[in-house]
């Protein structure tokens, strides 16, 4: 409360109890757009990990689960009651859950996926790879030549991904790429158009490379209209116009023209009526 007291008294309560951003989804379009989500979420968490890896990493998931009296001395699995809380939260909430929400779970389902497969591993000994001929000797846990292997892969792996490095940090994205083109074409009475989930993105890489803010606002004379268009989001220069855009009747929608694509960014120009 003490801290969010600057945001209630300078910006209203509104902000916090009334953000649009926030808000519950309809419950007619709740499934679809939660399908899309949780698509989206995997895409982002398997990216670029092998399919035996996701395999390995759902499978011990699993395991953790079947067998958690043997793996933990918690009574209640965990991952059930936030599996269990969560679903309550989307019903109750009905969010548009985008990939970053679920980031917090991220280290969560790995740990889960740890305790499945190495907590029964090492239940396995391999006494022929300890003390050989020794009635003492437990033998050697399975666990610890699976994660030696393991590890022996991740540095493999790393090994050859680390002279990639400076290529992929210079790697720019759809939203910087189309920034970057705009730059290039724009003009002093230009105005620049663009709606949520791209906004953002594209506010912060137009500061980064000098385009003024003033640019943004619908409310500037302007001669021409860069309408950046996100149709994975079922955008169109019409749709993101009215959400975002000026007063209708000062744009001729009919004009829009595509100018150049970046991934799923596209840019249009539209002219003043």
């Amino acid at each position: 409360m003490l801290f969010y007291t600057p945001i209630l008294i300078f910006t209203g309560p509104e902000k916090v109890f009334a953000n649009g951003f926030v808000a519950p989804l309809p419950w007619a379009d709740l499934m679809e757009t939660l399908s899309h989500r949780f698509t989206e979420t995997w895409v982002e968490w398997t990216s670029g990990v092998p399919l035996f890896m996701g395999i390995f990493l759902a499978a011990g998931w699993t395991l953790s689960l079947i067998f958690h009296r043997r793996l933990s001395t918690t009574r209640v699995p965990l991952q059930l009651v936030a599996l269990l809380w969560i679903a309550a939260l989307i019903i109750f909430q009905r969010p548009n859950a985008w990939a970053k929400v679920w980031l917090f779970l991220l280290p969560l389902m790995l740990l889960w996926a740890a305790a499945g497969t190495v907590g029964l591993l090492e239940k396995v000994r391999l006494k022929f790879l300890c003390c050989p001929g020794s009635s003492t000797g437990r033998g050697l846990p399975l666990a610890v030549i699976v994660v030696g292997l393991a590890l022996l892969a991740g540095i493999q792996h790393a090994a050859w991904l680390a002279p990639q490095l400076p290529e992929l940090w210079a790697g720019r994205g759809g939203e910087e790429k189309a920034v970057l083109f705009v730059q290039g074409q724009l003009q002093d009475d230009d105005l620049i158009i663009v709606a949520p989930p791209d906004d953002a993105a594209v506010w912060y890489y137009s500061e980064l490379h000098g385009i003024m803010n003033i640019h943004f606002d619908p409310l500037i004379a302007f001669d021409r209209t860069l309408v950046l268009v996100d149709p994975v989001e079922g955008q169109t220069p019409a749709s993101v116009l009215e959400e975002r855009g000026p007063n209708p009747a000062q744009v001729d929608v009919e004009s829009c023209h595509l100018l150049e694509t970046f991934d799923k960014i596209l840019v249009f120009e539209c002219s003043r009526k």
